[in-house]
């Protein structure tokens, strides 16, 4: 009998701790490039998500999208989603969703000025760092509960134990499965930039692909006609 309180009683101690981990945010290491320098804390890695989008004026939409997909390709990337609509005859277009990696990504910007003539670009930096070690200290803490569990359903001395283990094991696999998931996201998101790139066709005989003294040149003849 003894031996049953004390099983409920650890029971009741990991649903306890179930509650307590969805509130420990406090956990989390303060952000920045590296903390704890000199007053003896490890130190953390920043983790940031890295968005970028680009938009292109290119002379062939197709060409101009195997162009794309090759250089994400030759810089480690992998592409997400894409779309092309048009033809080379007129103003086609394309749009791709990438991942590239974060460390690549210099590389693979100073590529797109090959493809065409780069008009509009963003950058941007979310810091997830807090958030990132919450959800990290919360899967250590749950596993740290599973593997205890797992080996008190080894110990059970009947059915009745057995099943209440298994279910508080139940619980707190179910949570450290969706904690696990979420860390993988956020790995993916830091380690991979997110970046857009659309492609905007300009057609082979319009005033646009003429040289800019040529443009000028028509609009001041066409002028003086008007004035003649």
């Amino acid at each position: 009998m003894n031996r049953k309180r004390r099983i409920l009683a650890l029971i009741a101690l990991f649903c306890a701790g179930l509650i307590l981990l969805s509130g420990c945010g406090k956990a989390a290491p303060e952000s920045g490039n590296k903390a704890g320098t000199g007053n003896g804390s490890a130190a953390v890695t920043r983790k940031v998500i890295v968005t970028a989008t680009y938009n292109i004026e290119v002379k062939a939409a197709a060409a101009a999208a195997a162009a794309l997909e090759q250089l994400a390709k030759d810089n480690g990337g992998y592409i997400e989603s894409s779309r092309i609509s048009g033809t080379d005859s007129g103003r086609g277009s394309a749009e791709y969703n990438l991942r590239i990696p974060v460390a690549r990504l210099g590389g693979f910007a100073d590529g797109l000025g090959q493809i065409g003539n780069v008009l509009y670009r963003t950058h941007n930096e979310k810091d997830i760092t807090d958030e990132y070690y919450d959800v990290d200290a919360r899967v250590k803490a749950l596993t740290a509960q599973r593997d205890r569990l797992l080996e008190l359903i080894g110990k059970a001395a009947s059915l009745s134990e057995l099943l209440e283990l298994e279910k508080a094991l139940a619980d707190v696999q179910g949570n450290l499965d969706s904690l696990t998931g979420q860390l993988k996201r956020y790995d993916s998101q830091v380690s991979m930039a997110t970046v857009t790139v659309s492609l905007d066709q300009i057609g082979l005989t319009s005033a646009a692909h003429q040289s800019y003294g040529t443009r000028l040149l028509d609009a001041l003849t066409g002028t003086f006609k008007n004035a003649v």
